[in-house]
Formats: structure tokens, C-alpha cells, sequence
């Protein structure tokens, strides 16, 4: 069982699923509460360099205000925005030795702008596995 801090930054690049060797897990699962930070730039999740281009992400943002923007060194960039239900991030075969974030943004600059939104407390559940998990 991994223990993850539930701040933000998060940074999944030191955890050993993205390794993808044979004693190693090939996913990780998780949810929690996150507050978001009032630097913009801090309101990241990190996957860091991928050592497989058979790795996926699915996150689940329960916020009908926060979407997520998912960047691979200007590889692969997926923006979803948020819809009343929340938001739904899934990719499929990240590029390998690419470094990849996702960073949180909110639906409106004006709400941005005026910051209403930053001592709110956002749950997200993060799944990132290798293709080797699920195909088994």
C-alpha cells in the first residue's frame, strides 16, 4: 500500500508503477481531498519521465468548476474542461521519455482572477497504470 501525500504539488514520478519492471507495481490508485494552492503553477500533478509508452491515466476531478490540462513536453496536450458533474481525463499511451504533468484550471478567468476558489478543498481520484495491468 502506498501512502501519498494529499497536497498539491504531487509528484507520482518517484513511486516505483512507472518503473514497469517485473518486481515492480504496474498501477497506481488513488483518492483524496487536495486544497488548491493560490499559485496557479503549484496546481500540478506530476508523472515525470515515462519509462514505457504503454502507460495510461484516467483522473476524475469532482469539481464542476476545475478541468485538468494534460502536457507531455509538447508531445500530447489533452485540455478537458469541466462539465456540471465534474471532470474526466482518460489517455491512453503516453509518449516514452517524455516528462508529463497535469495541471488543474478553472472553468472561468474572472472566478481565476477574483480567486474564490482557492481555499476549496477538490477531490480527485487518479488512476495511472501500465497496459500489462489491465490486459491481465
Amino acid at each position: 500500500m502506498f501512502k501519498l501525500p494529499s497536497t498539491l504539488p504531487l509528484a507520482l514520478d518517484s513511486y516505483r508503477f512507472l518503473g514497469g519492471g517485473a518486481s515492480e507495481e504496474s498501477y497506481v490508485l488513488f483518492t483524496d481531498y487536495f486544497l488548491l494552492n493560490d499559485d496557479e503553477s503549484l496546481n500540478v500533478i506530476s508523472l515525470g519521465k515515462l519509462q514505457t509508452d504503454k502507460t495510461y491515466i484516467r483522473m476524475y476531478i469532482e469539481d464542476g468548476n476545475i478541468g485538468a490540462n494534460l502536457e507531455c513536453e509538447n508531445d500530447l496536450k489533452l485540455k478537458v474542461y469541466p462539465s456540471e458533474h465534474g471532470t474526466f481525463l482518460a489517455t491512453a499511451h503516453l509518449p516514452k521519455n517524455h516528462d508529463c504533468k497535469v495541471s488543474l484550471i478553472h472553468r472561468s478567468t474572472a472566478y481565476l482572477k477574483k480567486q474564490v476558489w482557492l481555499e476549496e478543498k477538490v477531490r480527485i481520484t487518479i488512476l495511472v497504470a501500465s497496459h500489462d495491468f489491465v490486459d491481465e
